[in-house]
């Protein structure tokens, strides 16, 4: 029997993995597949990233868009702030509005608050406390705002508007745009 052992291994028939050979396998497997586990991982939090931070810019593009076609046909500006947006329509009727913190969505938000109301609506997520900021122009001169105050909102011709947003590690979303007040 000892002779049919060796002569089958001297003559190159296969024979069967010892322990260690498998162990290596296996070992060599499962760094493998730890490698892949990581990068899959990772791929999972960065498409997470991604997703927060599309939300994010369709808010503020979206808030943006709504504000400037409303103030873009509006009857003129109510008052001068840095940080919150005051106008009247045509009918006579003034809206304001200005970034407040949501407690039953737990972030701030952009809100419109119609006078009379009583209530304002969410229409903008994801912002950043001061996320709102208003500049006025009399026409190509900015108007300081240690002026706001004493200055004739009547005399506003354009408004600059910026949103900045944030969600969960971002860094900082901003956009900006002019609207040039009708009439003016």
């Amino acid at each position: 029997m000892k002779a049919f052992g060796k002569a089958a291994f001297l003559s190159g028939m296969p024979r069967g993995s010892t322990l260690l050979e498998l162990l290596m396998a296996l070992s060599m497997l499962a760094v493998v597949l730890a490698v892949l586990l990581g990068f899959s991982e990772s791929g999972a939090l960065w498409w997470k990233r991604l997703e927060r931070e599309m939300e994010v810019r369709d808010n503020l593009r979206i808030s943006l868009d709504l504000i400037g076609r409303e103030l873009a046909g509006a009857g003129g500006i109510a008052g001068l702030a840095g940080d919150s947006l005051y106008f009247y329509d045509h009918a006579g009727s003034r809206f304001r509005y200005y970034v407040d913190y949501d407690p039953r969505l737990k972030l701030y938000a952009l809100r419109r608050y119609a006078e009379g109301s009583g209530s304002s609506v969410p229409v903008g997520l994801h912002l950043k406390p001061q996320g709102l900021k208003v500049e006025y122009y009399d026409g190509d001169l900015q108007i300081p705002a240690g002026q706001y105050g004493t200055y004739d909102p009547a005399r506003v011709t354009l408004v600059k508007i910026s949103l900045t947003g944030n969600s969960g590690g971002l860094e900082d979303i901003t956009y900006t745009t002019a609207v040039k007040l009708r009439g003016r």
